[in-house]
């Protein structure tokens, strides 16, 4: 189809995914566009009878097929005989060897010539005995007999297959005459030689045999084959070959030119087969067939709406001769250049060109396309004004049939604002967008800088990275809106201690780093870092609130601690957490040993990995400890709190203080939390199968285990599956794990209310209390913190704060329970001001379950009752 345009060539690719059909598109030179579009006829000519082809075909590998089957089946069982023949040959020798020993020896012996004559002739009829030969005791032979030999011309297949003549020697003996009684051979202790049998034995009547045999069971195993293989040649020509042949005589028959005509009728005898399903399928192929040529009316009108979206499509579409001359532009071009088309029709892209755009990037074009190849790339074009515009560009080689390049064809789309943008991404990709400081890429950009610009002045650098401490605690319950303001107001604090030529920078969340570049004395990174820490002396303020805030600071020098980016902050980032485990509120350089606690650190969390990844090796190595709660009204045991310890096998009973907090850091709180949960719910309801009294448990929950989405179905499943009472259950929540997100702590809260078991607050103290929030949530217990508890009577602080609590809980008509009690003076005090219920050493340390059952039978936990005055 060739068809004349008013309108410019489209470009090739775009048309053939409108269409839908495979098309050669050929640019002319009057602007128009030659289409030939390829027609969809599968069912080529030349389709000749196959009936004789087949046939013979079939025969020839049928009659093959039953020769190699005939013939693997005759060669087994004359194989099997050939095996069975030469057994009995040998034991025929045998037999033989037994049954003429006695007169042979006996004729020997008495140099018998007739009785010799008469043991030649009970051999000699055998068929198997070629030659015979008798000696006596002087080696005087008495008879000598022996046949003709065999001039067959088949005797050397039979000597080969069951051996050449052989000759069986009997050397014949006194003992061969006497009988085997005890008679005999007390009179004949002695025997000796009285001669010898020669016999030879010649298997060639056997071979005639087995040859005779083996030709007539071949001979009826070929035919057989034979007659099988006839069969099965007529019956896949009946149902194979006939259908086929028929079907290609009426396929060479068809008018392809009248497609509604072409079709194929089934034969009676093939309506349901595989036959007939293939002609259905051909006829379906045939609709298609007059489908797609009904369809070729339509392709005119595709192509002409294709062309007007093109004309009115913002892609920008330049159209070239070989020569670079440009023939054809878009309305685009027009419109974003700024140029008329008659100024571009005639010209090169030159037009174009601005100075931004390197010469060798024209080279590479060029050279790309001239080769035949497309190619892909982006220009800063000039406008006629003066302006710029920034363009994607797609350029590629036109082809007549021949081959030969005749345009060039560019799809260009304009990038201009995507341009801007990047831009101003780039301008924020070195900086944190919250305290406009720079950022972890700009900071490391600068350290690479300052390591390479290190010369050989002596003088050194130094990296100080700095975390806030507890500063999460601020997001989990003032949120974290009030978290980036405080923030910025540090950002701004640290800003004013670092000089300009320095680099502050925010690293991630509440960390910081600090670049310090041409040092000569490391008393001015000792000065600086006390300068940052004092500057957190004074507190910040939000919302008309005070706040206090400690750092830990660790720093590492260059190129002594590192050479490398990465290196340097490891490092400083171990000094940092030396400080944060130990003082806080500090700075310490970084000294190479502070690595092998941080691989002590390592090597404590790949050992609790490996332990919560195997059941067996947690129920093993964890153990669950209770320390007795004691109600100060009554002076009995009320409840217990479930305690993990970790017996390592090889470090010993690790601290929860040295891997509670490791396995808050990684995650690995949630699986344990769980693990002791359930462990607690199944040993106290042990207690009560054994006959003790009803007490509570009460099991630490950790934020991140409070946070999981299936927590209260989780603790639902525990006590259905351990069959402890809801009632003696009590988790303790810490108050900042409720305050990050109170809405759902509410919810959560509520829901395991509805189970019926308790709830408790617990270091109530230590965090941001709301007492609008505290009332909302529905919680049974208060739990003082132990550090209020251990200053009691010595700080006059702890001592107020400690009554508050308690007259507080009383009017929210909550209980309270003081931890930490370990001394008279303060079970006393809080007796005194009517706290609930206490736990500390003073009644007893966390116990073994086993040393704690044996204590809890025996009533042995209890004081003296509260006496009011």
């Amino acid at each position: 189809m060739e068809k004349e345009s008013d309108n410019s060539p489209v470009f090739l690719g775009k048309c053939s995914k409108i269409l839908h059909r495979p098309c050669r598109f050929t640019i002319l030179g009057d602007y128009s566009v030659s289409v030939d579009i390829h027609k969809y006829n599968p069912i080529h000519e030349g389709i000749i009878p196959l009936g004789k082809r087949l046939a013979f075909r079939q025969a020839k590998y049928v009659v093959l097929i039953a020769l190699c089957l005939g013939l693997f089946s005759g060669g087994v069982e004359i194989y099997l005989g050939l095996l069975e023949e030469r057994a009995q040959l040998e034991t025929t020798l045998k037999n033989l060897s037994q049954t003429i020993r006695y007169p042979a020896a006996k004729a020997a012996q008495l140099a018998d010539r007739e009785l010799a004559q008469y043991v030649v002739e009970n051999l000699k009829d055998h068929p198997f005995v070629h030659k015979i030969r008798l000696l006596d005791e002087a080696n005087i032979s008495l008879i000598d007999w022996q046949l003709p030999p065999k001039t067959k011309f088949y005797a050397t297949l039979i000597y080969a297959l069951f051996g050449e003549p052989r000759v069986l020697t009997q050397e014949l003996y006194t003992s061969d005459i006497l009988t085997s009684n005890l008679h005999s051979l007390l009179l004949n202790p002695y025997q000796r030689q009285v001669g010898l049998l020669v016999i030879e034995i010649d298997p060639y009547v056997l071979g005639e045999r087995f040859i005779h045999r083996a030709h007539v069971f071949l001979t009826s195993e070929l035919t057989r084959s034979l007659l099988f293989g006839v069969l099965l040649f007529w019956l896949f020509h009946r149902s194979i070959t006939y259908p086929l042949a028929r079907m290609s005589g009426a396929l060479a028959k068809m008018d392809l030119e009248n497609p509604q005509c072409a079709r194929l009728p089934k034969l009676p005898a093939h309506q349901d087969d595989e036959f007939g399903y293939l002609i259905t399928v051909t006829n379906r192929l045939l609709e298609n067939i007059e489908g797609h040529i009904n369809q070729q009316a339509e392709i005119e009108d595709k192509l002409l709406k294709l062309s007007h979206a093109v004309e009115h499509s913002p892609i920008l579409i330049v159209i070239t001769s070989i020569e670079g001359l440009i023939e054809y532009v878009s309305p685009s071009v027009v419109r974003l250049s700024e140029y008329s088309e008659t100024e571009l029709i005639g010209a090169t892209p030159r037009i174009f060109k601005s100075t931004f755009t390197s010469k060798q990037r024209y080279v590479e074009m060029w050279d790309t396309l001239l080769s035949g190849k497309e190619w892909r790339g982006q220009f800063l074009n000039c406008k006629k004004g003066g302006g710029f515009y920034w363009v994607n560009a797609f350029i590629s080689s036109v082809q007549n049939k021949e081959g030969q390049i005749t345009h060039f064809l560019a799809v260009e789309e304009d990038i201009t604002e995507l341009k801007v943008r990047e831009k101003q991404f780039e301008d924020l990709i070195y900086y944190d967008t919250l305290t406009q400081l720079p950022n972890r890429t700009l900071f490391d950009d600068r350290l690479q800088t300052a390591l390479a610009q290190l010369g050989e002045s002596g003088e050194f650098g130094a990296v100080m990275l700095l975390d806030i401490d507890r500063f999460k605690t601020i997001n989990d319950s003032l949120g974290y809106s009030a978290g980036d303001k405080l923030l910025q107001e540090i950002a701004t604090r640290l800003a004013s201690q670092i000089s300009r030529k320095d680099t502050l920078a925010r690293i991630s969340g509440d960390k910081f780093a600090v670049l310090l570049t041409q040092l000569d004395s490391i008393d001015r990174v000792a000065k600086m870092a006390e300068m940052v820490v004092r500057c957190f002396a004074e507190p910040f303020n939000y919302h008309q609130q005070e706040f206090f805030f400690t750092i830990s600071l660790g720093i590492s020098l260059f190129p002594s601690d590192g050479q490398d980016t990465d290196t340097l902050l490891s490092n400083a980032e171990t000094a940092m957490y030396r400080v944060k485990n130990k003082e806080r509120n500090s700075y310490q350089f970084y000294k190479p040993a502070m690595n092998v606690q941080a691989a002590e650190l390592l090597a404590l969390e790949n050992n609790l990995r490996r332990v919560i990844s195997d059941v067996e090796q947690m129920n093993q190595q964890f153990k669950v400890y209770y320390q007795p709660q004691i109600d100060l009204h009554s002076g009995k045991l009320c409840g217990v709190e479930a305690l993990i310890r970790w017996q390592h096998p090889q470090r010993g009973l690790v601290s929860p203080r040295d891997f509670i907090p490791l396995a808050e850091e990684t995650g690995l709180i949630v699986p344990i939390g769980e693990w002791v949960l359930r462990v607690a719910c199944e040993q106290a309801n042990q207690w009560f199968k054994q006959g003790a009294p009803r007490i509570r448990v009460a099991v630490n929950i950790s934020a991140q285990q409070f946070q999981t989405p299936h927590f209260v179905s989780f603790v639902q499943n525990i006590l259905h599956s351990t069959g402890l009472p809801p009632e003696c259950l009590d988790l303790e929540i810490t108050e900042s794990t409720l305050m990050g997100n109170v809405q759902t702590a509410q919810q959560v809260l509520a829901k395991l209310k509805t189970l019926g078991l308790r709830v408790s607050i617990d270091d109530f103290g230590t965090g941001y209390s709301s007492l609008n929030y505290l009332r909302k949530f529905p919680v049974d217990t208060l739990k003082i913190d132990q550090s209020f508890i251990s200053d009691l009577n010595l700080d006059e602080d702890n001592t107020t704060i400690t009554k508050v609590i308690i007259d507080m809980s009383h009017n929210l008509n909550l209980s309270v329970i003081a931890e930490g009690v370990e001394t008279e003076g303060q079970l006393n005090f809080l007796r005194h001001h009517l706290c609930d219920e206490i736990q500390g050493f003073y009644i007893s340390m966390p116990l073994p379950y086993q040393e704690f059952t044996k204590l809890l039978l025996q009533e042995h936990f209890s004081i003296a009752p509260y006496a009011p005055a």
